[in-house]
């Protein structure tokens, strides 16, 4: 998933819709479980969370927020300290002893994210080099693609510096073809060969 920073107006606007919905669904739940009269209004509430709560966390994650907490036992307890994203495992925070506006807080801080980056979204939509570069990401991108069809697992690869290094060469690779093709278009590679004695 791209980073907030990366992202397109419309894209920031979806994620922000999202993020809202989903912090209102996260409360409604809450304020429910406390008021646990009406479980099928629970339950209800808890699929519809549930439907969405791995995009939530990943939306979370690229606003460069990190919802992870580490639970320590008790020390007269003893025991291991566990990682907990208290997005995807806010239904178990009450073993953790952790309080349900915890995953609240996470969730307002990414819309906050995207809230104060929504005019550099819009100026990034309207500029024409960085959908130039959104072009050339996925062009770099191909040939892990291309891999993930055969059936190869390619996760591993293309963050290794192996991978970077094969999409940084087709990003150049594109980025010249595409500057050379501009030029000979405009009729200026001819002008440009003289001026460097070709």
């Amino acid at each position: 998933m791209r980073r907030y920073n990366n992202i397109s107006l419309w894209e920031n606007a979806h994620r922000l819709r999202m993020l809202y919905e989903f912090r209102n669904d996260v409360v409604s739940y809450f304020n429910a479980k406390q008021d646990s009269s009406n479980s099928d209004e629970l339950n209800g509430i808890r699929s519809k969370i549930n439907f969405s709560i791995v995009e939530a966390s990943d939306l979370v994650l690229a606003a460069n927020v990190n919802p992870t907490m580490t639970w320590r036992p008790p020390a007269g307890i003893g025991g291991i300290p566990v990682d907990i994203n208290v997005i995807t495992g806010m239904f178990n925070l009450e073993q953790f002893m952790i309080p349900s506006q915890i995953p609240v807080d996470f969730l307002e801080r990414a819309h906050g994210v995207y809230l104060s980056n929504k005019t550099s979204s819009l100026l990034r939509t309207i500029n024409p080099f960085w959908w130039f570069g959104q072009l050339i990401q996925v062009v770099a991108h191909i040939p892990f693609v291309t891999m993930r069809a055969a059936g190869l697992e390619t996760a591993a690869l293309e963050a290794s510096m192996f991978g970077r290094l094969i999409k940084g060469l087709v990003a150049i690779i594109t980025l010249v073809a595409s500057v050379l093709g501009i030029l000979r278009a405009v009729g200026w590679i001819d002008p440009i060969k003289g001026f460097f004695g070709g």
